[in-house]
């Protein structure tokens, strides 16, 4: 699957390459930040194929930054599909951090797939985290989401701290009502694209089968043309020279009278040299 999995993607985590949009992490603690990045425990998750994430943020920020996998959004129950895995992550100590991604064969993964090779959106990190006297500390590398908006520009980016779950009902629903259309336009879209690739694949079939048909067809007609040359070919007398069908001892007719060329003719005495006799006649 190596058509789905991104190149290295690097970027700096005191470098958001952005100045009047996005979110300041300016008051996030880089060293505690490259160390959870590297830790034990986050690499397991990443080399085991744990790290997942979702397309947008919205499913965290419903359900926390360990979704579950179905919800009710909305009254209506859903199964939470996860779009992306981190198959790569590492920070250096300069906070360079190079992350792979690999797109999943999910609905939502093919959506996030489309996205990237259109090169809209980019990858966003989700983390939790603590706050002491204002000095935000990451306890938790839950994933990378793809995401319209990434607060990181540079290679698409990565690096998002989600402020918590939303508590405002307002708010709730209305993420809610976008989440549900989200779902149901990916789940759209990608039902018309199976459904064009099925057609596709019945019309490449019947042509097929069409193109099959046709080779039998000039097969058995090359086979009926072989089979009638052989039996005129069959029916055809062979033919020899007069030298050899002589030298064959063969019988043949000339002039009314059948010669056998096998017989010599016999010496005749000379006592009937001559003669007019039946012998002279028949002899």
């Amino acid at each position: 699957m190596a058509g789905r999995k991104t190149k290295p993607i690097t970027f700096n985590l005191a470098d958001r390459g952005r100045k009047f949009t996005g979110q300041d992490r300016r008051n996030v603690d880089l060293k505690t930040w490259i160390d959870l990045i590297n830790s034990p425990a986050t690499q397991e998750m990443v080399s085991t194929g744990s790290m997942l994430g979702y397309y947008g943020h919205q499913i965290r920020m419903l359900f926390g930054v360990n979704p579950p996998e179905t919800a009710f959004v909305a009254g209506k129950q859903v199964s939470i599909s996860p779009a992306v895995r981190t198959i790569e992550l590492y920070a250096d100590e300069q906070g360079n951090v190079t992350h792979r991604a690999e797109f999943l064969e999910t609905p939502e993964g093919e959506h996030s797939l489309q996205k990237y090779k259109a090169k809209i959106g980019g990858f966003s990190g989700a983390y939790d985290y603590s706050s002491v006297n204002g000095t935000v500390l990451p306890t938790q590398v839950a994933g990378m989401d793809y995401v319209l908006q990434p607060n990181y520009v540079h290679n698409a980016g990565d690096g998002v701290l989600l402020d918590g779950v939303i508590q405002n009902d307002f708010v709730r629903q209305t993420v809610e009502m976008s989440l549900l259309e989200m779902y149901d336009s990916i789940h759209q879209t990608n039902y018309a694209v199976h459904m064009a690739e099925s057609n596709l694949m019945r019309a490449i079939e019947s042509e097929n089968r069409l193109i099959e048909f046709q080779q039998q067809q000039e097969r058995r007609k090359r086979l009926v043309m072989q089979k009638e040359a052989n039996l005129y070919d069959s029916a055809l007398c062979p033919t020899v020279s007069l030298d050899e069908y002589m030298q064959q001892g063969q019988a043949f007719i000339m002039d009314g009278v059948t010669v056998h060329t096998d017989v010599e003719p016999k010496p005749q005495d000379d006592k009937f040299k001559g003669g007019f006799g039946l012998l002279g006649l028949f002899g």
